[in-house]
């Protein structure tokens, strides 16, 4: 078995060890070749991103094995290590793991971190690989946009670029949502990973969500150290009521509970039941009744959102609606294992966000 493989003229290469993922989604996604080759001006290979230490210009191949990374066809030396150079020419990348996945458009290359999906167990990992490489591979989709919006003639201020690199992941968001629901639909992914599914069909409601969740903070980092290090410093606070400032207790504890929230909305919206976000807001209250600043400052900045959503409501006028200041005795419906699962694909993200 070849560890690198051929595809197409859009994928040149990618590693065995993600092989079924990405023909899967050729398979069921022609259409997106000629897309990617005319954002990208070309193909694209995908990578797989492993953390191993390395040890003069080489890793341990028990390390990898240890990973249950293909190791067939290399070859180690009287140390035990398997060249750098070797691995690269598998498509596989000694480097920091950072997020799941992800596309840089300067080397035309998708990386794929091991940790997104090597500490699974094996039934669960393709979906996993399938989730993030789809994502990236619409990530693809829209260089052209990405490279207009970070090239130095058409800077912006700091808030608005942020807000335009939210709007076009929130195009990739829904994109990979819809498509992965096709999938499910012929039963070759399953709906508890399709963790988009549980996302803002609105991109300024998106935008806000991000926020919290820390992603818009890290674009706005990236925004002075990578696309625009010469420009003013300008600090960047979001567009909540409250304008977070990072290392602040207060505004850290708001921020999670506000994430929190939304995403019990979200679950409301994707299953229907909003008995969690109604017991989450009761907390909420309680606590406001005990004067705790937090909770007041929660309760300011949801009244704010639901202000925001009420717009959307009535301008889009979506299938499903659920409010915040209506408390409902329904009973539970929602499934608490897709919630684990959608948990848990999170929580590595997460992660690297905050550093």
């Amino acid at each position: 078995m070849e560890v690198q493989r051929t595809v197409s003229q859009c994928i040149t290469s990618y590693p065995v060890d993600l092989a079924s993922s990405v023909e899967l989604i050729r398979e069921e996604f022609p259409f997106l070749s000629p897309v990617i080759n005319r954002a990208v001006g070309g193909s694209i290979s995908v990578k797989l991103a492993v953390d191993l230490p390395i040890q003069e210009e080489g890793v341990l191949l028990s390390d990898l094995r240890k990973k249950n990374i293909s190791v067939e066809g290399l070859r180690e030396d009287t140390e035990g290590r398997v060249a750098i150079e070797d691995l690269a020419k598998k498509n596989i990348v000694i480097c920091r793991e950072s997020a799941p996945a992800c596309w840089k458009w300067s080397d035309r290359t998708i990386y794929v971190a091991h940790s997104s999906y090597g500490n699974e167990p094996f039934y669960y990992q393709e979906h996993y690989q399938v989730l993030n490489i789809l994502f990236e591979m619409h990530n693809a989709c829209q260089t052209k946009h990405f490279l207009k919006l970070t090239h130095p003639k058409n800077r912006t201020s700091k808030l608005d670029f942020v807000r335009a690199f939210e709007g076009i992941e929130h195009n990739t968001v829904i994109l990979t949502r819809n498509r992965l629901q096709m999938l499910s639909d012929k039963g070759k992914f399953h709906r508890n990973f399709n963790i988009y599914r549980t996302a803002y069909d609105d991109p300024e409601l998106h935008f806000m969500h991000q926020q919290l969740m820390g992603h818009a903070y890290a674009i706005a980092k990236k925004y002075d150290v990578d696309f625009f290090p010469h420009a003013k410093k300008e600090a960047f606070h979001g567009t909540w009521v409250t304008k977070f400032e990072e290392g602040n207790d207060l505004h850290q504890r708001v921020r999670e509970a506000l994430y929190e929230i939304l995403n019990e909305q979200l679950y409301a919206i994707a299953d229907g039941d909003r008995s969690s976000l109604d017991a989450m807001l009761e907390k909420v209250r309680v606590a406001v009744g005990s004067r705790e600043e937090w909770a007041r400052l929660v309760m300011v900045n949801l009244n704010f959102f639901q202000g925001q959503y009420r717009e959307y409501v009535q301008r889009e006028n979506p299938k499903a609606v659920v409010n915040f200041l209506e408390v409902t005795r329904a009973r539970p419906t929602c499934h608490e294992a897709a919630r684990k699962v959608e948990t848990g694909l999170l929580a590595s993200l997460i992660q690297w966000i905050r550093g």
